[in-house]
């Protein structure tokens, strides 16, 4: 029997209710694309690869926890538990990361689909290299965050000397910050098209407020 402490049974139950979210929100939307078109479109792809690494993602991470004594408080577990712990941590950094760069591109997809003008696909276009970019670099940061690779996880290595590590605070703020950005343009992207729109104002507002909805 898996014995759960507290932070494992928030992980756990958090995990579920984000999973179960994800899964309504990807039923209802194919449900509500098969009525209106139901042939499959390139944000449709993106969003289910998007889902595919999110479930992946869930289960490594979860196990990581289950099989580490069932927390993720380091002062309940052992150096051993720990080094197990992050293990599993370092691949599903690298999960998560594909999985909101393939959500950033779905919803980029979609928007162009919506908005085909030209100078809207080159803006669009831009900001999905910049998505891959940052993908890449989080990406191979993420792999070769120590040297040599082992000492991410085993920390035994670190102590020693044997292995050095770039300083994981400031990648975070650097990897948190640069999502929010992304993620920020994306948002504001269909904003440009609907101040195009000949509409009151309280219209294009709502209409921008269903897109930024839409986009969270």
């Amino acid at each position: 029997m898996v014995f759960l402490r507290e932070t494992g049974r928030v992980t756990l139950g958090t995990s579920v209710a984000m999973t179960v979210l994800a899964t309504f929100g990807l039923v209802g939307r194919f449900a509500a694309r098969t009525k209106a078109n139901p042939s499959m479109k390139l944000e449709d792809w993106l969003i289910i690869a998007g889902f595919s690494t999110f479930i992946v993602y869930v289960g490594i991470f979860l196990y990581g926890v289950i099989s580490s004594g069932g927390t993720l408080n380091q002062s309940e577990m052992s150096l051993a538990q720990l080094s197990h712990a992050l293990k599993y941590v370092y691949i599903a950094e690298s999960l998560f990361t594909a999985t909101i760069t393939f959500v950033k591109l779905s919803i980029l997809s979609l928007y162009r689909t919506i908005f085909p003008t030209p100078a809207f696909r080159r803006a669009s276009l831009f900001v999905g290299v910049g998505c891959l970019v940052w993908f890449f670099v989080c990406f191979f940061v993420n792999i070769f965050q120590c040297r040599p690779l082992v000492g991410a996880w085993k920390l035994e290595l670190v102590f020693s000397g044997d292995a050095t590590c770039i300083v994981y605070g400031d990648y975070i703020v650097g990897y948190e910050v640069s999502n929010m950005l992304l993620d920020i343009i994306i948002l504001c992207l269909p904003i440009w098209q609907i101040r195009k729109l000949q509409l009151p104002t309280v219209k294009k507002l709502v209409i921008g407020g269903v897109f930024t909805l839409g986009g969270l």
